[in-house]
């Protein structure tokens, strides 16, 4: 037990030395401020889409949901492909990323935002701000942290991975750290210590795949959709009045979402 704790301690201590320089100088981070009014809003990230889009159809849940509860507002927080990390004409993105919205079967008049991650798996864009139509829906692709303001709310929106760039890594620190006593280690230091978010602030973000909502701490993350040594949570974070709440879309009822609501903290 003393051998293992050890290690453990070993690993965390060397997590934060290794991101020592961003406790001391805050990272010039590109933000894309986005104002609204009060709106029932789906956050949603990690469905790691293969570029061939040859896919089961398991994502059309999500446009489902967001139709039978009359949402128009949708946010993908990085890895929405899952071996696209390359520079790839905007043509080629556009397309894709079309393609992507008749298999998530999003409604007519979705607004759609996607924050590409920057480490791995989507298009390299650099800071353009690309935006495509389709039919009546909007998509805009940035990979740009997000600031969204709902009247006196702050939500903070990012892949996650400017802190730990590798997603399995990222995983196994948040284990480590919560087996030692302090939860929600890699969306707490992003918060803090690399974009210096104010407390009173959200942070919403995936990468780790863990899903959670804290209402302690102001941050949160969304899950994943990917099968594999760690575990698809098919989980949303729903926005609505207010409140921040981590929803199991495959347990969803087929006309509301009060049942697959998660405790949130």
């Amino acid at each position: 037990m003393i051998i293992s704790t050890t290690i453990l301690a070993t690993v965390f201590v060397a997590f934060m030395l290794y991101n020592l320089r961003n406790f001391l100088i805050k990272p010039v981070v590109q933000c894309l401020d986005i104002k609204i009014g009060e709106t029932k809003i789906l956050f949603i990230s990690d469905l790691h889409i293969p570029k061939s889009l040859k896919i089961r159809d398991k994502f059309s849940i999500i446009g489902e949901f967001m139709k039978k509860n009359n949402l128009r507002l949708l946010f993908i927080i990085g890895d929405l492909f899952d071996d696209f990390h390359v520079k790839a004409s905007l043509s080629e993105i556009e397309e894709k990323i079309r393609k992507i919205v008749d298999i998530l079967d999003l409604p007519s008049n979705v607004t759609m935002y996607v924050i590409f991650s920057n480490s791995s798996h989507d298009p390299i864009i650099g800071n353009k701000k690309i935006s495509i139509t389709c039919g009546r829906r909007r998509i805009i692709v940035t990979n740009n942290l997000i600031r969204l303001t709902i009247g006196n709310m702050k939500i903070y929106l990012l892949h996650g991975d400017l802190g730990v760039k590798n997603g399995a890594l990222a995983y196994l620190l948040n284990k480590i750290a919560w087996f030692l006593g302090y939860p929600y280690l890699i969306e707490r230091f992003t918060k803090r210590y690399i974009l210096r978010v104010e407390d009173r602030d959200w942070l919403i973000m995936g990468h780790t795949h863990i899903p959670f909502i804290s209402d302690e701490f102001k941050v949160a993350n969304t899950g994943s959709w990917k099968q594999y040594w760690r575990d698809s949570s098919s989980t949303a974070i729903l926005y609505d009045k207010g409140r921040l709440s981590l929803i199991n879309l495959k347990q969803c009822s087929t006309n509301e979402y009060e049942s697959a609501m998660e405790k949130t903290s």
